[in-house]
């Protein structure tokens, strides 16, 4: 077992990926608690802001704009529709005022999570 609590041999690629998290982005927004947990089970170690401690998008963008303004930034809200135009409205505001989001590492997690037919962020510890 990797330091991230995944067993390499079962799944290398998403291994490969938190250990990208680490290295690449400062923040990561989440839809709830659950989500950040299995974040956290799985070894991301950086900032993790909840949607659903913020308020919404706009009391999100508020504290983003305050404190995490040249911070780079991955949106992982679920994959599924619901999910999806969350993103797409958090993206939407925080590129409004110049913060600059990470979308290639939000795709390639999802490539990694319908190899096991999983939407949701929560659902990752599932792969542990």
């Amino acid at each position: 077992m990797w330091k991230t609590g995944i067993h390499e041999r079962d799944a290398p690629e998403l291994y490969r990926l938190i250990e990208r998290f680490n290295v690449e982005i400062d923040t990561i927004i989440v839809e709830g608690i659950r989500d950040e947990d299995a974040l956290r089970r799985i070894g991301y170690e950086g900032c993790i802001l909840r949607l659903s401690r913020t308020r919404g998008v706009l009391g999100l963008s508020l504290v983003i704009r305050k404190e995490h303004r040249h911070e780079k930034i991955l949106i992982l809200t679920d994959f599924d529709r619901r999910g999806e135009e969350l993103y797409r409205k958090i993206k939407n505001e925080l590129e409004s005022v110049n913060v600059k989001i990470d979308e290639k590492l939000r795709i390639e997690l999802k490539k990694i999570l319908e190899k096991y037919s999983l939407k949701t962020i929560e659902s990752i510890k599932s792969l542990l």
